[in-house]
């Protein structure tokens, strides 16, 4: 084989399992004795991917020489090289002849890509080696807390595996074929697009959450802000949409709490309030329930992370973890929920809080875009909500939280007139007032205050306060 002329002057660090260096020569000659197969494999692999760090230096040449629209082979090759101690080495020019003489019947029996496919898996076998060596290095240093050392672990395998998405790149032709399955993706699905929540009023107002968006619940407390993203997780786990809930909040078992209250009204029949699950007061029946409830929803793709520090960093990292252990049961990670935005933390030391939460919305933009997934961030709302009469929140209301309102491509705030009713009503206005609660009873409005790709608007479902639950306005009544 034309490599063992070779051997000499290669001598690998990591075992042969994950040195494909016949395969790599195989690559070379197939990309000189064809420069058009360049652009089949120049999304999947870089020079860094080869074992032999000289085949990855004439790899990296002949991208930028084919890319520049000229022609890559031995003669314009050899000059670049002539100094290059590797290839010197390697025999030089007689190498590069082997490569389109020699080697040109190999290049003929590889597929272009799964060749590129088998260059770079064993390339994150070898950034795999590299990261465990190093990790038991570190391990070994009582300075770190262990707490450091699982995150540096985390991120280095992470980092190791991580593969490069391949190139987006569309002509107008491409992206106008795209826009028009889009279209009629539409109109097959009753004007909606993306995985659906299963509450009817939000599905139309957003239109269905789609990969690459990232969504802003805004509200000040009380209006109900945890109770929608339960729901919206609930439904769309229910449908069989892998779903990713950080709450920086509450705990695990808090959050699962209202998400019992929640199940437990879903069908009509003996509803179990919140209260009486927080203080243990179910009666041996609801507790049978409940347990019917969980063996119901123990397939469902939903992952709760409760850490209270999590910046955009490590919550990428929990992401990929939890889109992976989906992929392997073959279920697809759609939503990434957080409770909420401000309680996330920065990389960054030093910054204002605008600059902070700036960082913040544009990191999960990056996110969601990155793993083709919706975020779904929950914001707390400034103060100046309350000073005015009209207490229906605004997009002014965001501008003092950095950038969100221009990260974000959709901005959804949340009002209940109810909560704001609930005190003494001003001497006089005793009945106007009762009225105006009775009218404003369990009802919960979504303001769309921002759509980036269409029309904004309104619509007002109904917002079960002893359940902590939210439902569509035609769904059965308490």
């Amino acid at each position: 084989m034309l490599m063992r002329r070779y051997e000499t002057a290669v001598a690998p660090a990591y075992p042969e399992s994950v040195t494909p260096l016949e395969g790599e020569i195989a690559m070379l000659a197939m990309l000189l004795n064809d420069n058009r197969r360049v652009d089949t494999v120049a999304d999947l692999l870089r020079g860094e991917d080869f074992a032999e760090p000289l085949f990855g230096r004439l790899y990296d040449r002949i991208v930028q020489i084919v890319s520049a629209g000229q022609q890559a082979n031995p003669i314009t090759l050899h000059p670049l090289f002539a100094a290059d101690p590797g290839y010197i080495e390697m025999n030089g020019m007689a190498f590069l002849a082997d490569l389109t003489g020699g080697a040109a019947n190999m290049a003929l029996l590889i597929r272009a890509r799964d060749q590129a496919e088998t260059i770079a898996e064993c390339a994150a076998r070898r950034r795999l080696i590299d990261a465990s060596n190093a990790l038991l290095e570190r391990t070994a240093d009582r300075e770190l807390t262990l707490a450091t050392l699982v995150d540096e672990a985390d991120a280095a395998l992470v980092a190791a595996i991580e593969r490069r998405e391949p190139s987006r790149q569309a002509t107008l032709d491409q992206g106008i074929r795209m826009a028009l399955d889009r279209i009629k993706l539409i109109k097959e699905n009753d004007g909606k697009i993306g995985a659906s929540t299963g509450l009817l009023e939000l599905d139309q107002l957003v239109g269905g959450f789609e990969p690459g968006q990232l969504i802003i619940v805004g509200g000040r407390p009380g209006m109900g802000k945890t109770a929608v993203a339960c729901g919206v997780a609930l439904g769309l786990a229910r449908n069989g949409h892998g779903v990713h809930f950080a709450s920086m909040e509450m705990s695990s078992s808090e959050l699962a709490t209202r998400m019992m209250a929640d199940l437990a009204c879903r069908a009509l029949g003996d509803w179990i309030p919140f209260d009486a699950l927080i203080e243990g007061r179910t009666t041996p029946n609801q507790d049978e329930r409940l347990s019917r409830l969980r063996a119901a929803s123990r397939e469902w793709p939903l992952e709760i992370d409760d850490r209270s520090a999590m910046s955009v960093a490590r919550l990428s990292l929990a992401v990929r973890r939890t889109k992976r252990r989906m992929a392997a049961k073959g279920q697809t990670l759609k939503v990434v929920i957080i409770d909420y935005l401000q309680l996330m933390t920065s990389e960054q030391k030093g910054q204002s809080a605008y600059e902070t939460v700036s960082a913040i919305s544009k990191g999960l933009k990056i996110l969601a875009k990155d793993l083709e997934v919706t975020v779904i961030a929950l914001a707390q709302l400034s103060r100046a909500v309350e000073q005015r009469d009209d207490k229906r929140p605004q997009l002014a209301d965001l501008r003092d939280s950095g950038q969100i309102e221009q990260d974000a491509d959709a901005v959804l705030f949340l009002f209940r007139e109810e909560y704001y009713l609930s005190g003494k009503a001003k001497a006089g206005n005793e009945e106007a007032h009762e009225r105006a609660r009775a009218s404003a009873a369990g009802k919960l409005e979504l303001i769309l205050a921002k759509r980036r790709n269409g029309r904004t608007g309104r619509a007002t479902v109904q917002y079960l306060t002893p359940y902590q639950a939210v439902r569509s306005l035609d769904w059965g009544r308490i």
